[in-house]
């Protein structure tokens, strides 16, 4: 049976990587006696696929999983018993089974970042609106090697606002166009010439979007 589930990562627990989340996970998984499917062969592994990977030291209100388990699980008890093995800042929200079974990243389109400028008084969304241009840097690949190549990427910010020192940007996550919040933020910088320590900016997904521009809720 197949089944997804929403959790959070708030908090000091932003600042581990991607692949120490899947580790965590694997952790959870064993200690709270889930009945997971497990893959075949040597080295055989819990069967579960997290969604986008978020940049580090990156918050979320919404992040999703998909796990195999034995049929007719308790949904409700899973959550409960991963919940109590998991960290402070990793809880699990929501697990349910009736859901489009396509991937997660195939379904978010969009994702919605909040950026905690603290005390700047830059209106950053506005300073955007001005430009005609963002450029980034990032690795492509290149045959069989990664180089790094500078884009323009102003396109890749579907919506911007701010409110108070929250700045609010809608960024596409489409395979092969997607903005990262810290390669927007450094992009910023450089064009404004601001004097930012981007360590004290705290940055925070905070929903995601489908392929219909809706608020993704896992199903």
């Amino acid at each position: 049976m197949q089944v997804r589930a929403e959790y959070t990562k708030l908090g000091m627990i932003r600042y581990i990587s991607h692949l120490d989340l899947v580790r965590l996970f694997e952790r959870a998984i064993e200690r709270a006696k889930i009945p997971v499917i497990y893959s075949e062969g040597f080295n055989p592994h819990p069967k579960f696929t997290l969604g986008n990977p978020l940049s580090l030291g990156v918050e979320s209100q919404s992040e999703f999983m998909d796990i195999q388990v034995e049929d007719g699980y308790p949904l409700e008890e899973m959550k409960d018993r991963l919940n109590r093995e998991l960290p402070q800042g990793v809880a699990i929200k929501e697990v349910f089974a009736d859901f489009d079974k396509r991937a997660i990243q195939q379904r978010i389109q969009a994702c919605l970042y909040a950026f905690d400028l603290g005390e700047d008084k830059l209106d950053l969304a506005q300073a955007f609106k001005k430009m005609d241009k963002l450029m980034i840097q990032r690795r492509r690949k290149k045959g069989r090697k990664k180089i790094l190549v500078e884009e323009d990427a102003y396109d890749l910010v579907e919506e911007i606002w701010q409110e108070g020192p929250i700045l609010y940007g809608r960024f596409s996550s489409k395979e092969g166009a997607t903005l990262r919040p810290d390669l927007f933020l450094k992009a910023m910088k450089e064009a404004l010439d601001l004097d930012w320590d981007m360590d004290e900016i705290g940055v925070k997904r905070v929903t995601n979007y489908d392929e219909n521009g809706q608020v993704f809720h896992g199903r």
